[in-house]
């Protein structure tokens, strides 16, 4: 097999697995996300498809400061006006958040000109975590290949494993906790400006 045909192996072997932790979480598991500028200080948000997941919905500005949140449980559709206008000019971003994901949109606001550029939108996936006795394996799926920082820390929070992982499409790990020390261990995951924590206890 060569080396292209291997890559394609793994990345089709990735994509079933991110596609089959979709398919638990319902046949939906995104919601259906339209978002459009009204006038120079607002726009619009609605969302269908969401069936009955929780669903986070944030405003922030360039150094990730939160602006404006909402969460959404049990809903089949949602629309809401955000209106801008408190704000100074500048770049912020809006994220929707749900239990596979964070879809961000970037927000360019100026003194007269609100834009949104759908088509810039970021997808990202929640990393994959799952632990099988003494090991645990990780799975990041990242199609526009980002890079990531992955930490494990023990109880005492001390640093036990430290990795930067390059760009890349999907990552594939497994880590053996056999010969690790009992106690409550937390995998910490940065990628894209989003952080995820994990807390695995090992006997």
């Amino acid at each position: 097999m060569t080396t292209k045909m291997k890559t394609i192996t793994r990345f089709i072997m990735v994509a079933v697995i991110v596609l089959g932790a979709w398919s638990s979480h319902g046949s939906n598991p995104q919601p259906s996300v339209t978002v459009r500028v009204l006038d120079a200080e607002s726009f619009a948000l609605y969302m269908r498809q969401i069936d009955g997941q929780k669903i986070n919905v944030y405003v922030k500005d360039k150094d990730g400061s939160t602006l404006y949140s909402r969460s959404l449980r049990n809903k089949d559709t949602f629309s809401k006006k955000i209106n801008l206008k408190e704000l100074p000019a500048g770049v912020y971003s809006l994220e929707i958040r749900d239990n596979i994901g964070t879809l961000t949109y970037p927000i360019f606001l100026s003194e007269t000109r609100l834009e949104i550029p759908v088509d810039e939108r970021i997808a990202t996936f929640n990393p994959i975590v799952r632990k099988d006795d003494k090991t645990v394996s990780l799975v990041l799926f990242s199609p526009s290949g980002h890079t990531h920082n992955l930490s494990i820390y023990n109880e005492k929070h001390e640093l036990v494993h430290d990795e930067k992982i390059n760009e890349t499409i999907n990552y594939q790990k497994q880590f053996d906790f056999s010969e690790a020390l009992p106690g409550f261990y937390s995998i910490v995951i940065n990628s894209q400006g989003h952080e995820y924590t994990y807390h695995l206890p090992v006997k």
